[in-house]
């Protein structure tokens, strides 16, 4: 199947709202019904949708529904959840663009993205990973100069990819 049929057969079973990021289906089909939200959360709470017997993701149908192509290109979360599909939370992005946009890891013990204290040293260090390499920002007094430090340097790094927690 073409890129161009993929698409007409999309545009043929599913509605997409822009504004709310929900899928209906236009037909009934199997257990679903015309109207119906479409698809359903998958554990990593991502949107999936079967058009056609080809598993999609919500993220992916919403870019591919509202501008006619699956694009290269990462569709990044920009609230970093992965159920919201709005229209206004999606955009294009690298692998790392992407990665540059994860909040706070779970093991992460200072509460601030980027800071840990340091024992050997007894300060807070800043660090931040571009390009593949870790980069040291710094070592800080107080959490508050690494903080300050460590944002900074996210954003002259990241820019718009920045996410700071």
């Amino acid at each position: 199947m073409t890129e161009r049929e993929e698409f007409e057969a999309i545009m043929e079973q599913l509605e997409y709202d822009a504004q709310t990021g929900i899928f209906r289906w236009k037909k009934s089909k199997g257990r679903a019904s015309s109207g119906s939200v479409a698809g359903y959360a998958r554990p990593n709470r991502y949107v999936s949708i079967k058009v056609n017997g080809k598993q999609y993701s919500g993220h992916r149908l919403a870019w591919i529904i509202s501008y006619g192509v699956d694009p290269e290109l990462e569709i990044d979360h920009i609230n970093n959840d992965p159920h919201d599909n709005r229209l206004s939370n999606l955009r294009l992005a690298t692998r790392e663009q992407n990665s540059f946009n994860t909040p706070i890891g779970r093991r992460n013990k200072s509460g601030v993205k980027g800071v840990y204290f340091d024992k050997n040293e007894n300060k807070w260090a800043a660090e931040i990973t571009t390009n593949g390499r870790r980069i040291l920002v710094g070592r800080f007094k107080s959490i508050e100069l690494a903080e300050a430090a460590i944002k900074e340097k996210r954003l002259d790094l990241h820019g718009e990819f920045a996410n700071h927690g």
